[in-house]
This record gives structure tokens, C-alpha cells and sequence, in this order.
């Protein structure tokens, strides 16, 4: 195995309930339109006269992708992908579990030596994506010890997709979600993995890539000066393209 073999890096975040956990995850290439591989690693080298002691640079260029998962391990694995743009709501929908169920307002109360939920609760949502949520309810579960504790109904997907979240664990998942920020955790994962050798994954170009060195052409789009017929559809860098392959 090489350092391009690999295509993914998880941690495991937390214990969520039975069979549950929370994950980090960095996935390490992705599927191009052709069905090819792209690593997240690339490097490139080209033709420059920006310098006069330099003519040729390298580039490196990393395209990689991070999200959050809730995973639950049964006779059907149930999955639930959680990204940045999610964040916000999944945080403002625990703050208001938090609030109206166990800080500001209680809805667990002890009646005749007996632990309850009382009326006037109402199931509190985080969207993540069209088809699935993640709907939070009250539950109160029964312990080892023949105790009882309140707890959380965590469901998604369906009815069948869930897991029961003790009111310590509650509190870490509740810390937990508020203290990430996905984007430097991807990053600390990725310093875990290291850096490949110098020229891993190298592509090579012999043009010119500066901008002094492009002209306009008549219908909009940039012609490279200098024996490369490459012609880009608008201005702009060339790495903007190269990006993309």
C-alpha cells in the first residue's frame, strides 16, 4: 500500500446509545465524471516568467472532503451525514432541547415515588437533508441498577432508525456538536495522516500559465501566447482549470 491507496480516515467521536456512534470523517478521493479516481493530493508544475532566476514552479493542490456520521450498527447499517451547512440547525435544535426539557423549563417530574414526563411537549426537529432528520423526543429508561433516568429518543430516517441517549450522554453529545468546527478537524486529521514525498501525484505543463502572457481572443475566452493552442472559454487562472480535472 502507498499513500495513494488510501481513501478515508475516521474517528470515532462518541458512544451514542446501543450500537451508536458519532464520526469524523475525511474522504481522501472522489469519483470523476469518467468514473476515474481523484486523489485529494496533487501537484503541478509549469512555465513561468514571473521571476528572472525561475522557470519553472509547482504547485500543490488538496480537494478533499469532511463530514460528521451518525452510525448505527444492526441487521441494516443506518447512516446519517451531517456537514457544515447543518451545523447551525442541529446546534439551535439541541439548545432548544436542552432549554425547554432540562434548564428553563422541566418536563420530567417524580409523581408517587415514580419518575414521568408531563404533558405539553412537543417533538423538536433538526433538519439535515429532504429525507432525513433528526427528531429528538423524551423517554425515560430503565437502568441496570432498576433505576429509572430520563433520556432522549434520538430517531432518523424512520420510525425503525434510533437510539436512546442517556442524559450524560445528552450533555457530551450536546458539548460536542457545539465545539466542532469540521473544516479544523479535517485538517488535524489530514496533519495525522502527513504529507506524501515531494512530486507524488505530479502533473506537468509546458506552457505558460501567467496572465501577462495571455491575450484576448474574439469570442471572450484566453489564448496562450507561446506554442499552446489551450484556449480557455473565460479569464482566468489556468489552475482554476487544472482543479478540475
Amino acid at each position: 500500500m502507498n499513500y495513494m491507496d488510501y481513501e478515508k480516515i475516521s474517528d470515532r467521536v462518541m458512544d451514542l446509545g446501543y450500537n451508536t456512534v458519532l464520526k469524523m470523517n475525511v474522504t481522501l478521493a472522489k469519483k470523476n465524471k469518467g468514473g476515474y479516481r481523484n486523489h485529494y493530493y496533487k501537484e503541478y508544475s509549469y512555465k513561468t516568467n514571473k521571476y528572472i532566476d525561475k522557470s519553472t514552479l509547482c504547485n500543490i493542490s488538496r480537494n478533499f472532503d469532511y463530514f460528521l456520521s451518525i452510525e448505527r450498527y444492526s441487521e441494516e447499517k443506518d447512516f446519517l451525514m451531517i456537514r457544515d451547512e447543518n451545523m447551525l440547525g442541529l446546534r439551535f435544535a439541541l439548545k432548544s432541547l436542552m432549554d425547554n426539557w432540562f434548564i428553563e423549563k422541566q418536563i420530567f417530574a417524580s409523581k408517587d415515588n415514580r419518575l414521568i414526563i408531563m404533558q405539553g411537549w412537543e417533538p423538536i426537529v433538526a433538519i439535515i437533508s429532504m429525507n432525513k432528520n433528526l427528531v429528538f423526543t423524551p423517554i425515560i429508561i430503565h437502568n441496570v441498577d432498576d433505576t429509572y433516568s430520563p433520556a432522549v429518543r434520538m430517531s432518523y430516517g424512520s420510525d425503525y432508525s434510533y437510539t436512546d441517549i442517556s442524559y450524560t450522554r445528552l450533555n457530551a453529545f450536546v458539548y460536542n456538536i457545539n465545539s466542532m468546527y469540521l473544516f479544523q478537524l479535517a485538517q488535524n486529521m489530514l496533519n495525522f495522516f502527513q504529507r506524501p514525498e515531494l512530486g507524488t501525484n505530479l502533473t506537468s505543463y509546458n506552457y505558460n500559465s501567467e496572465r501577462e502572457n495571455m491575450e484576448d481572443v474574439s469570442d471572450g475566452g484566453v489564448s496562450v501566447k507561446g506554442g499552446s493552442d489551450l484556449v480557455l472559454k473565460r479569464k482566468r487562472d489556468i489552475f482554476d482549470t487544472i482543479d478540475q480535472m
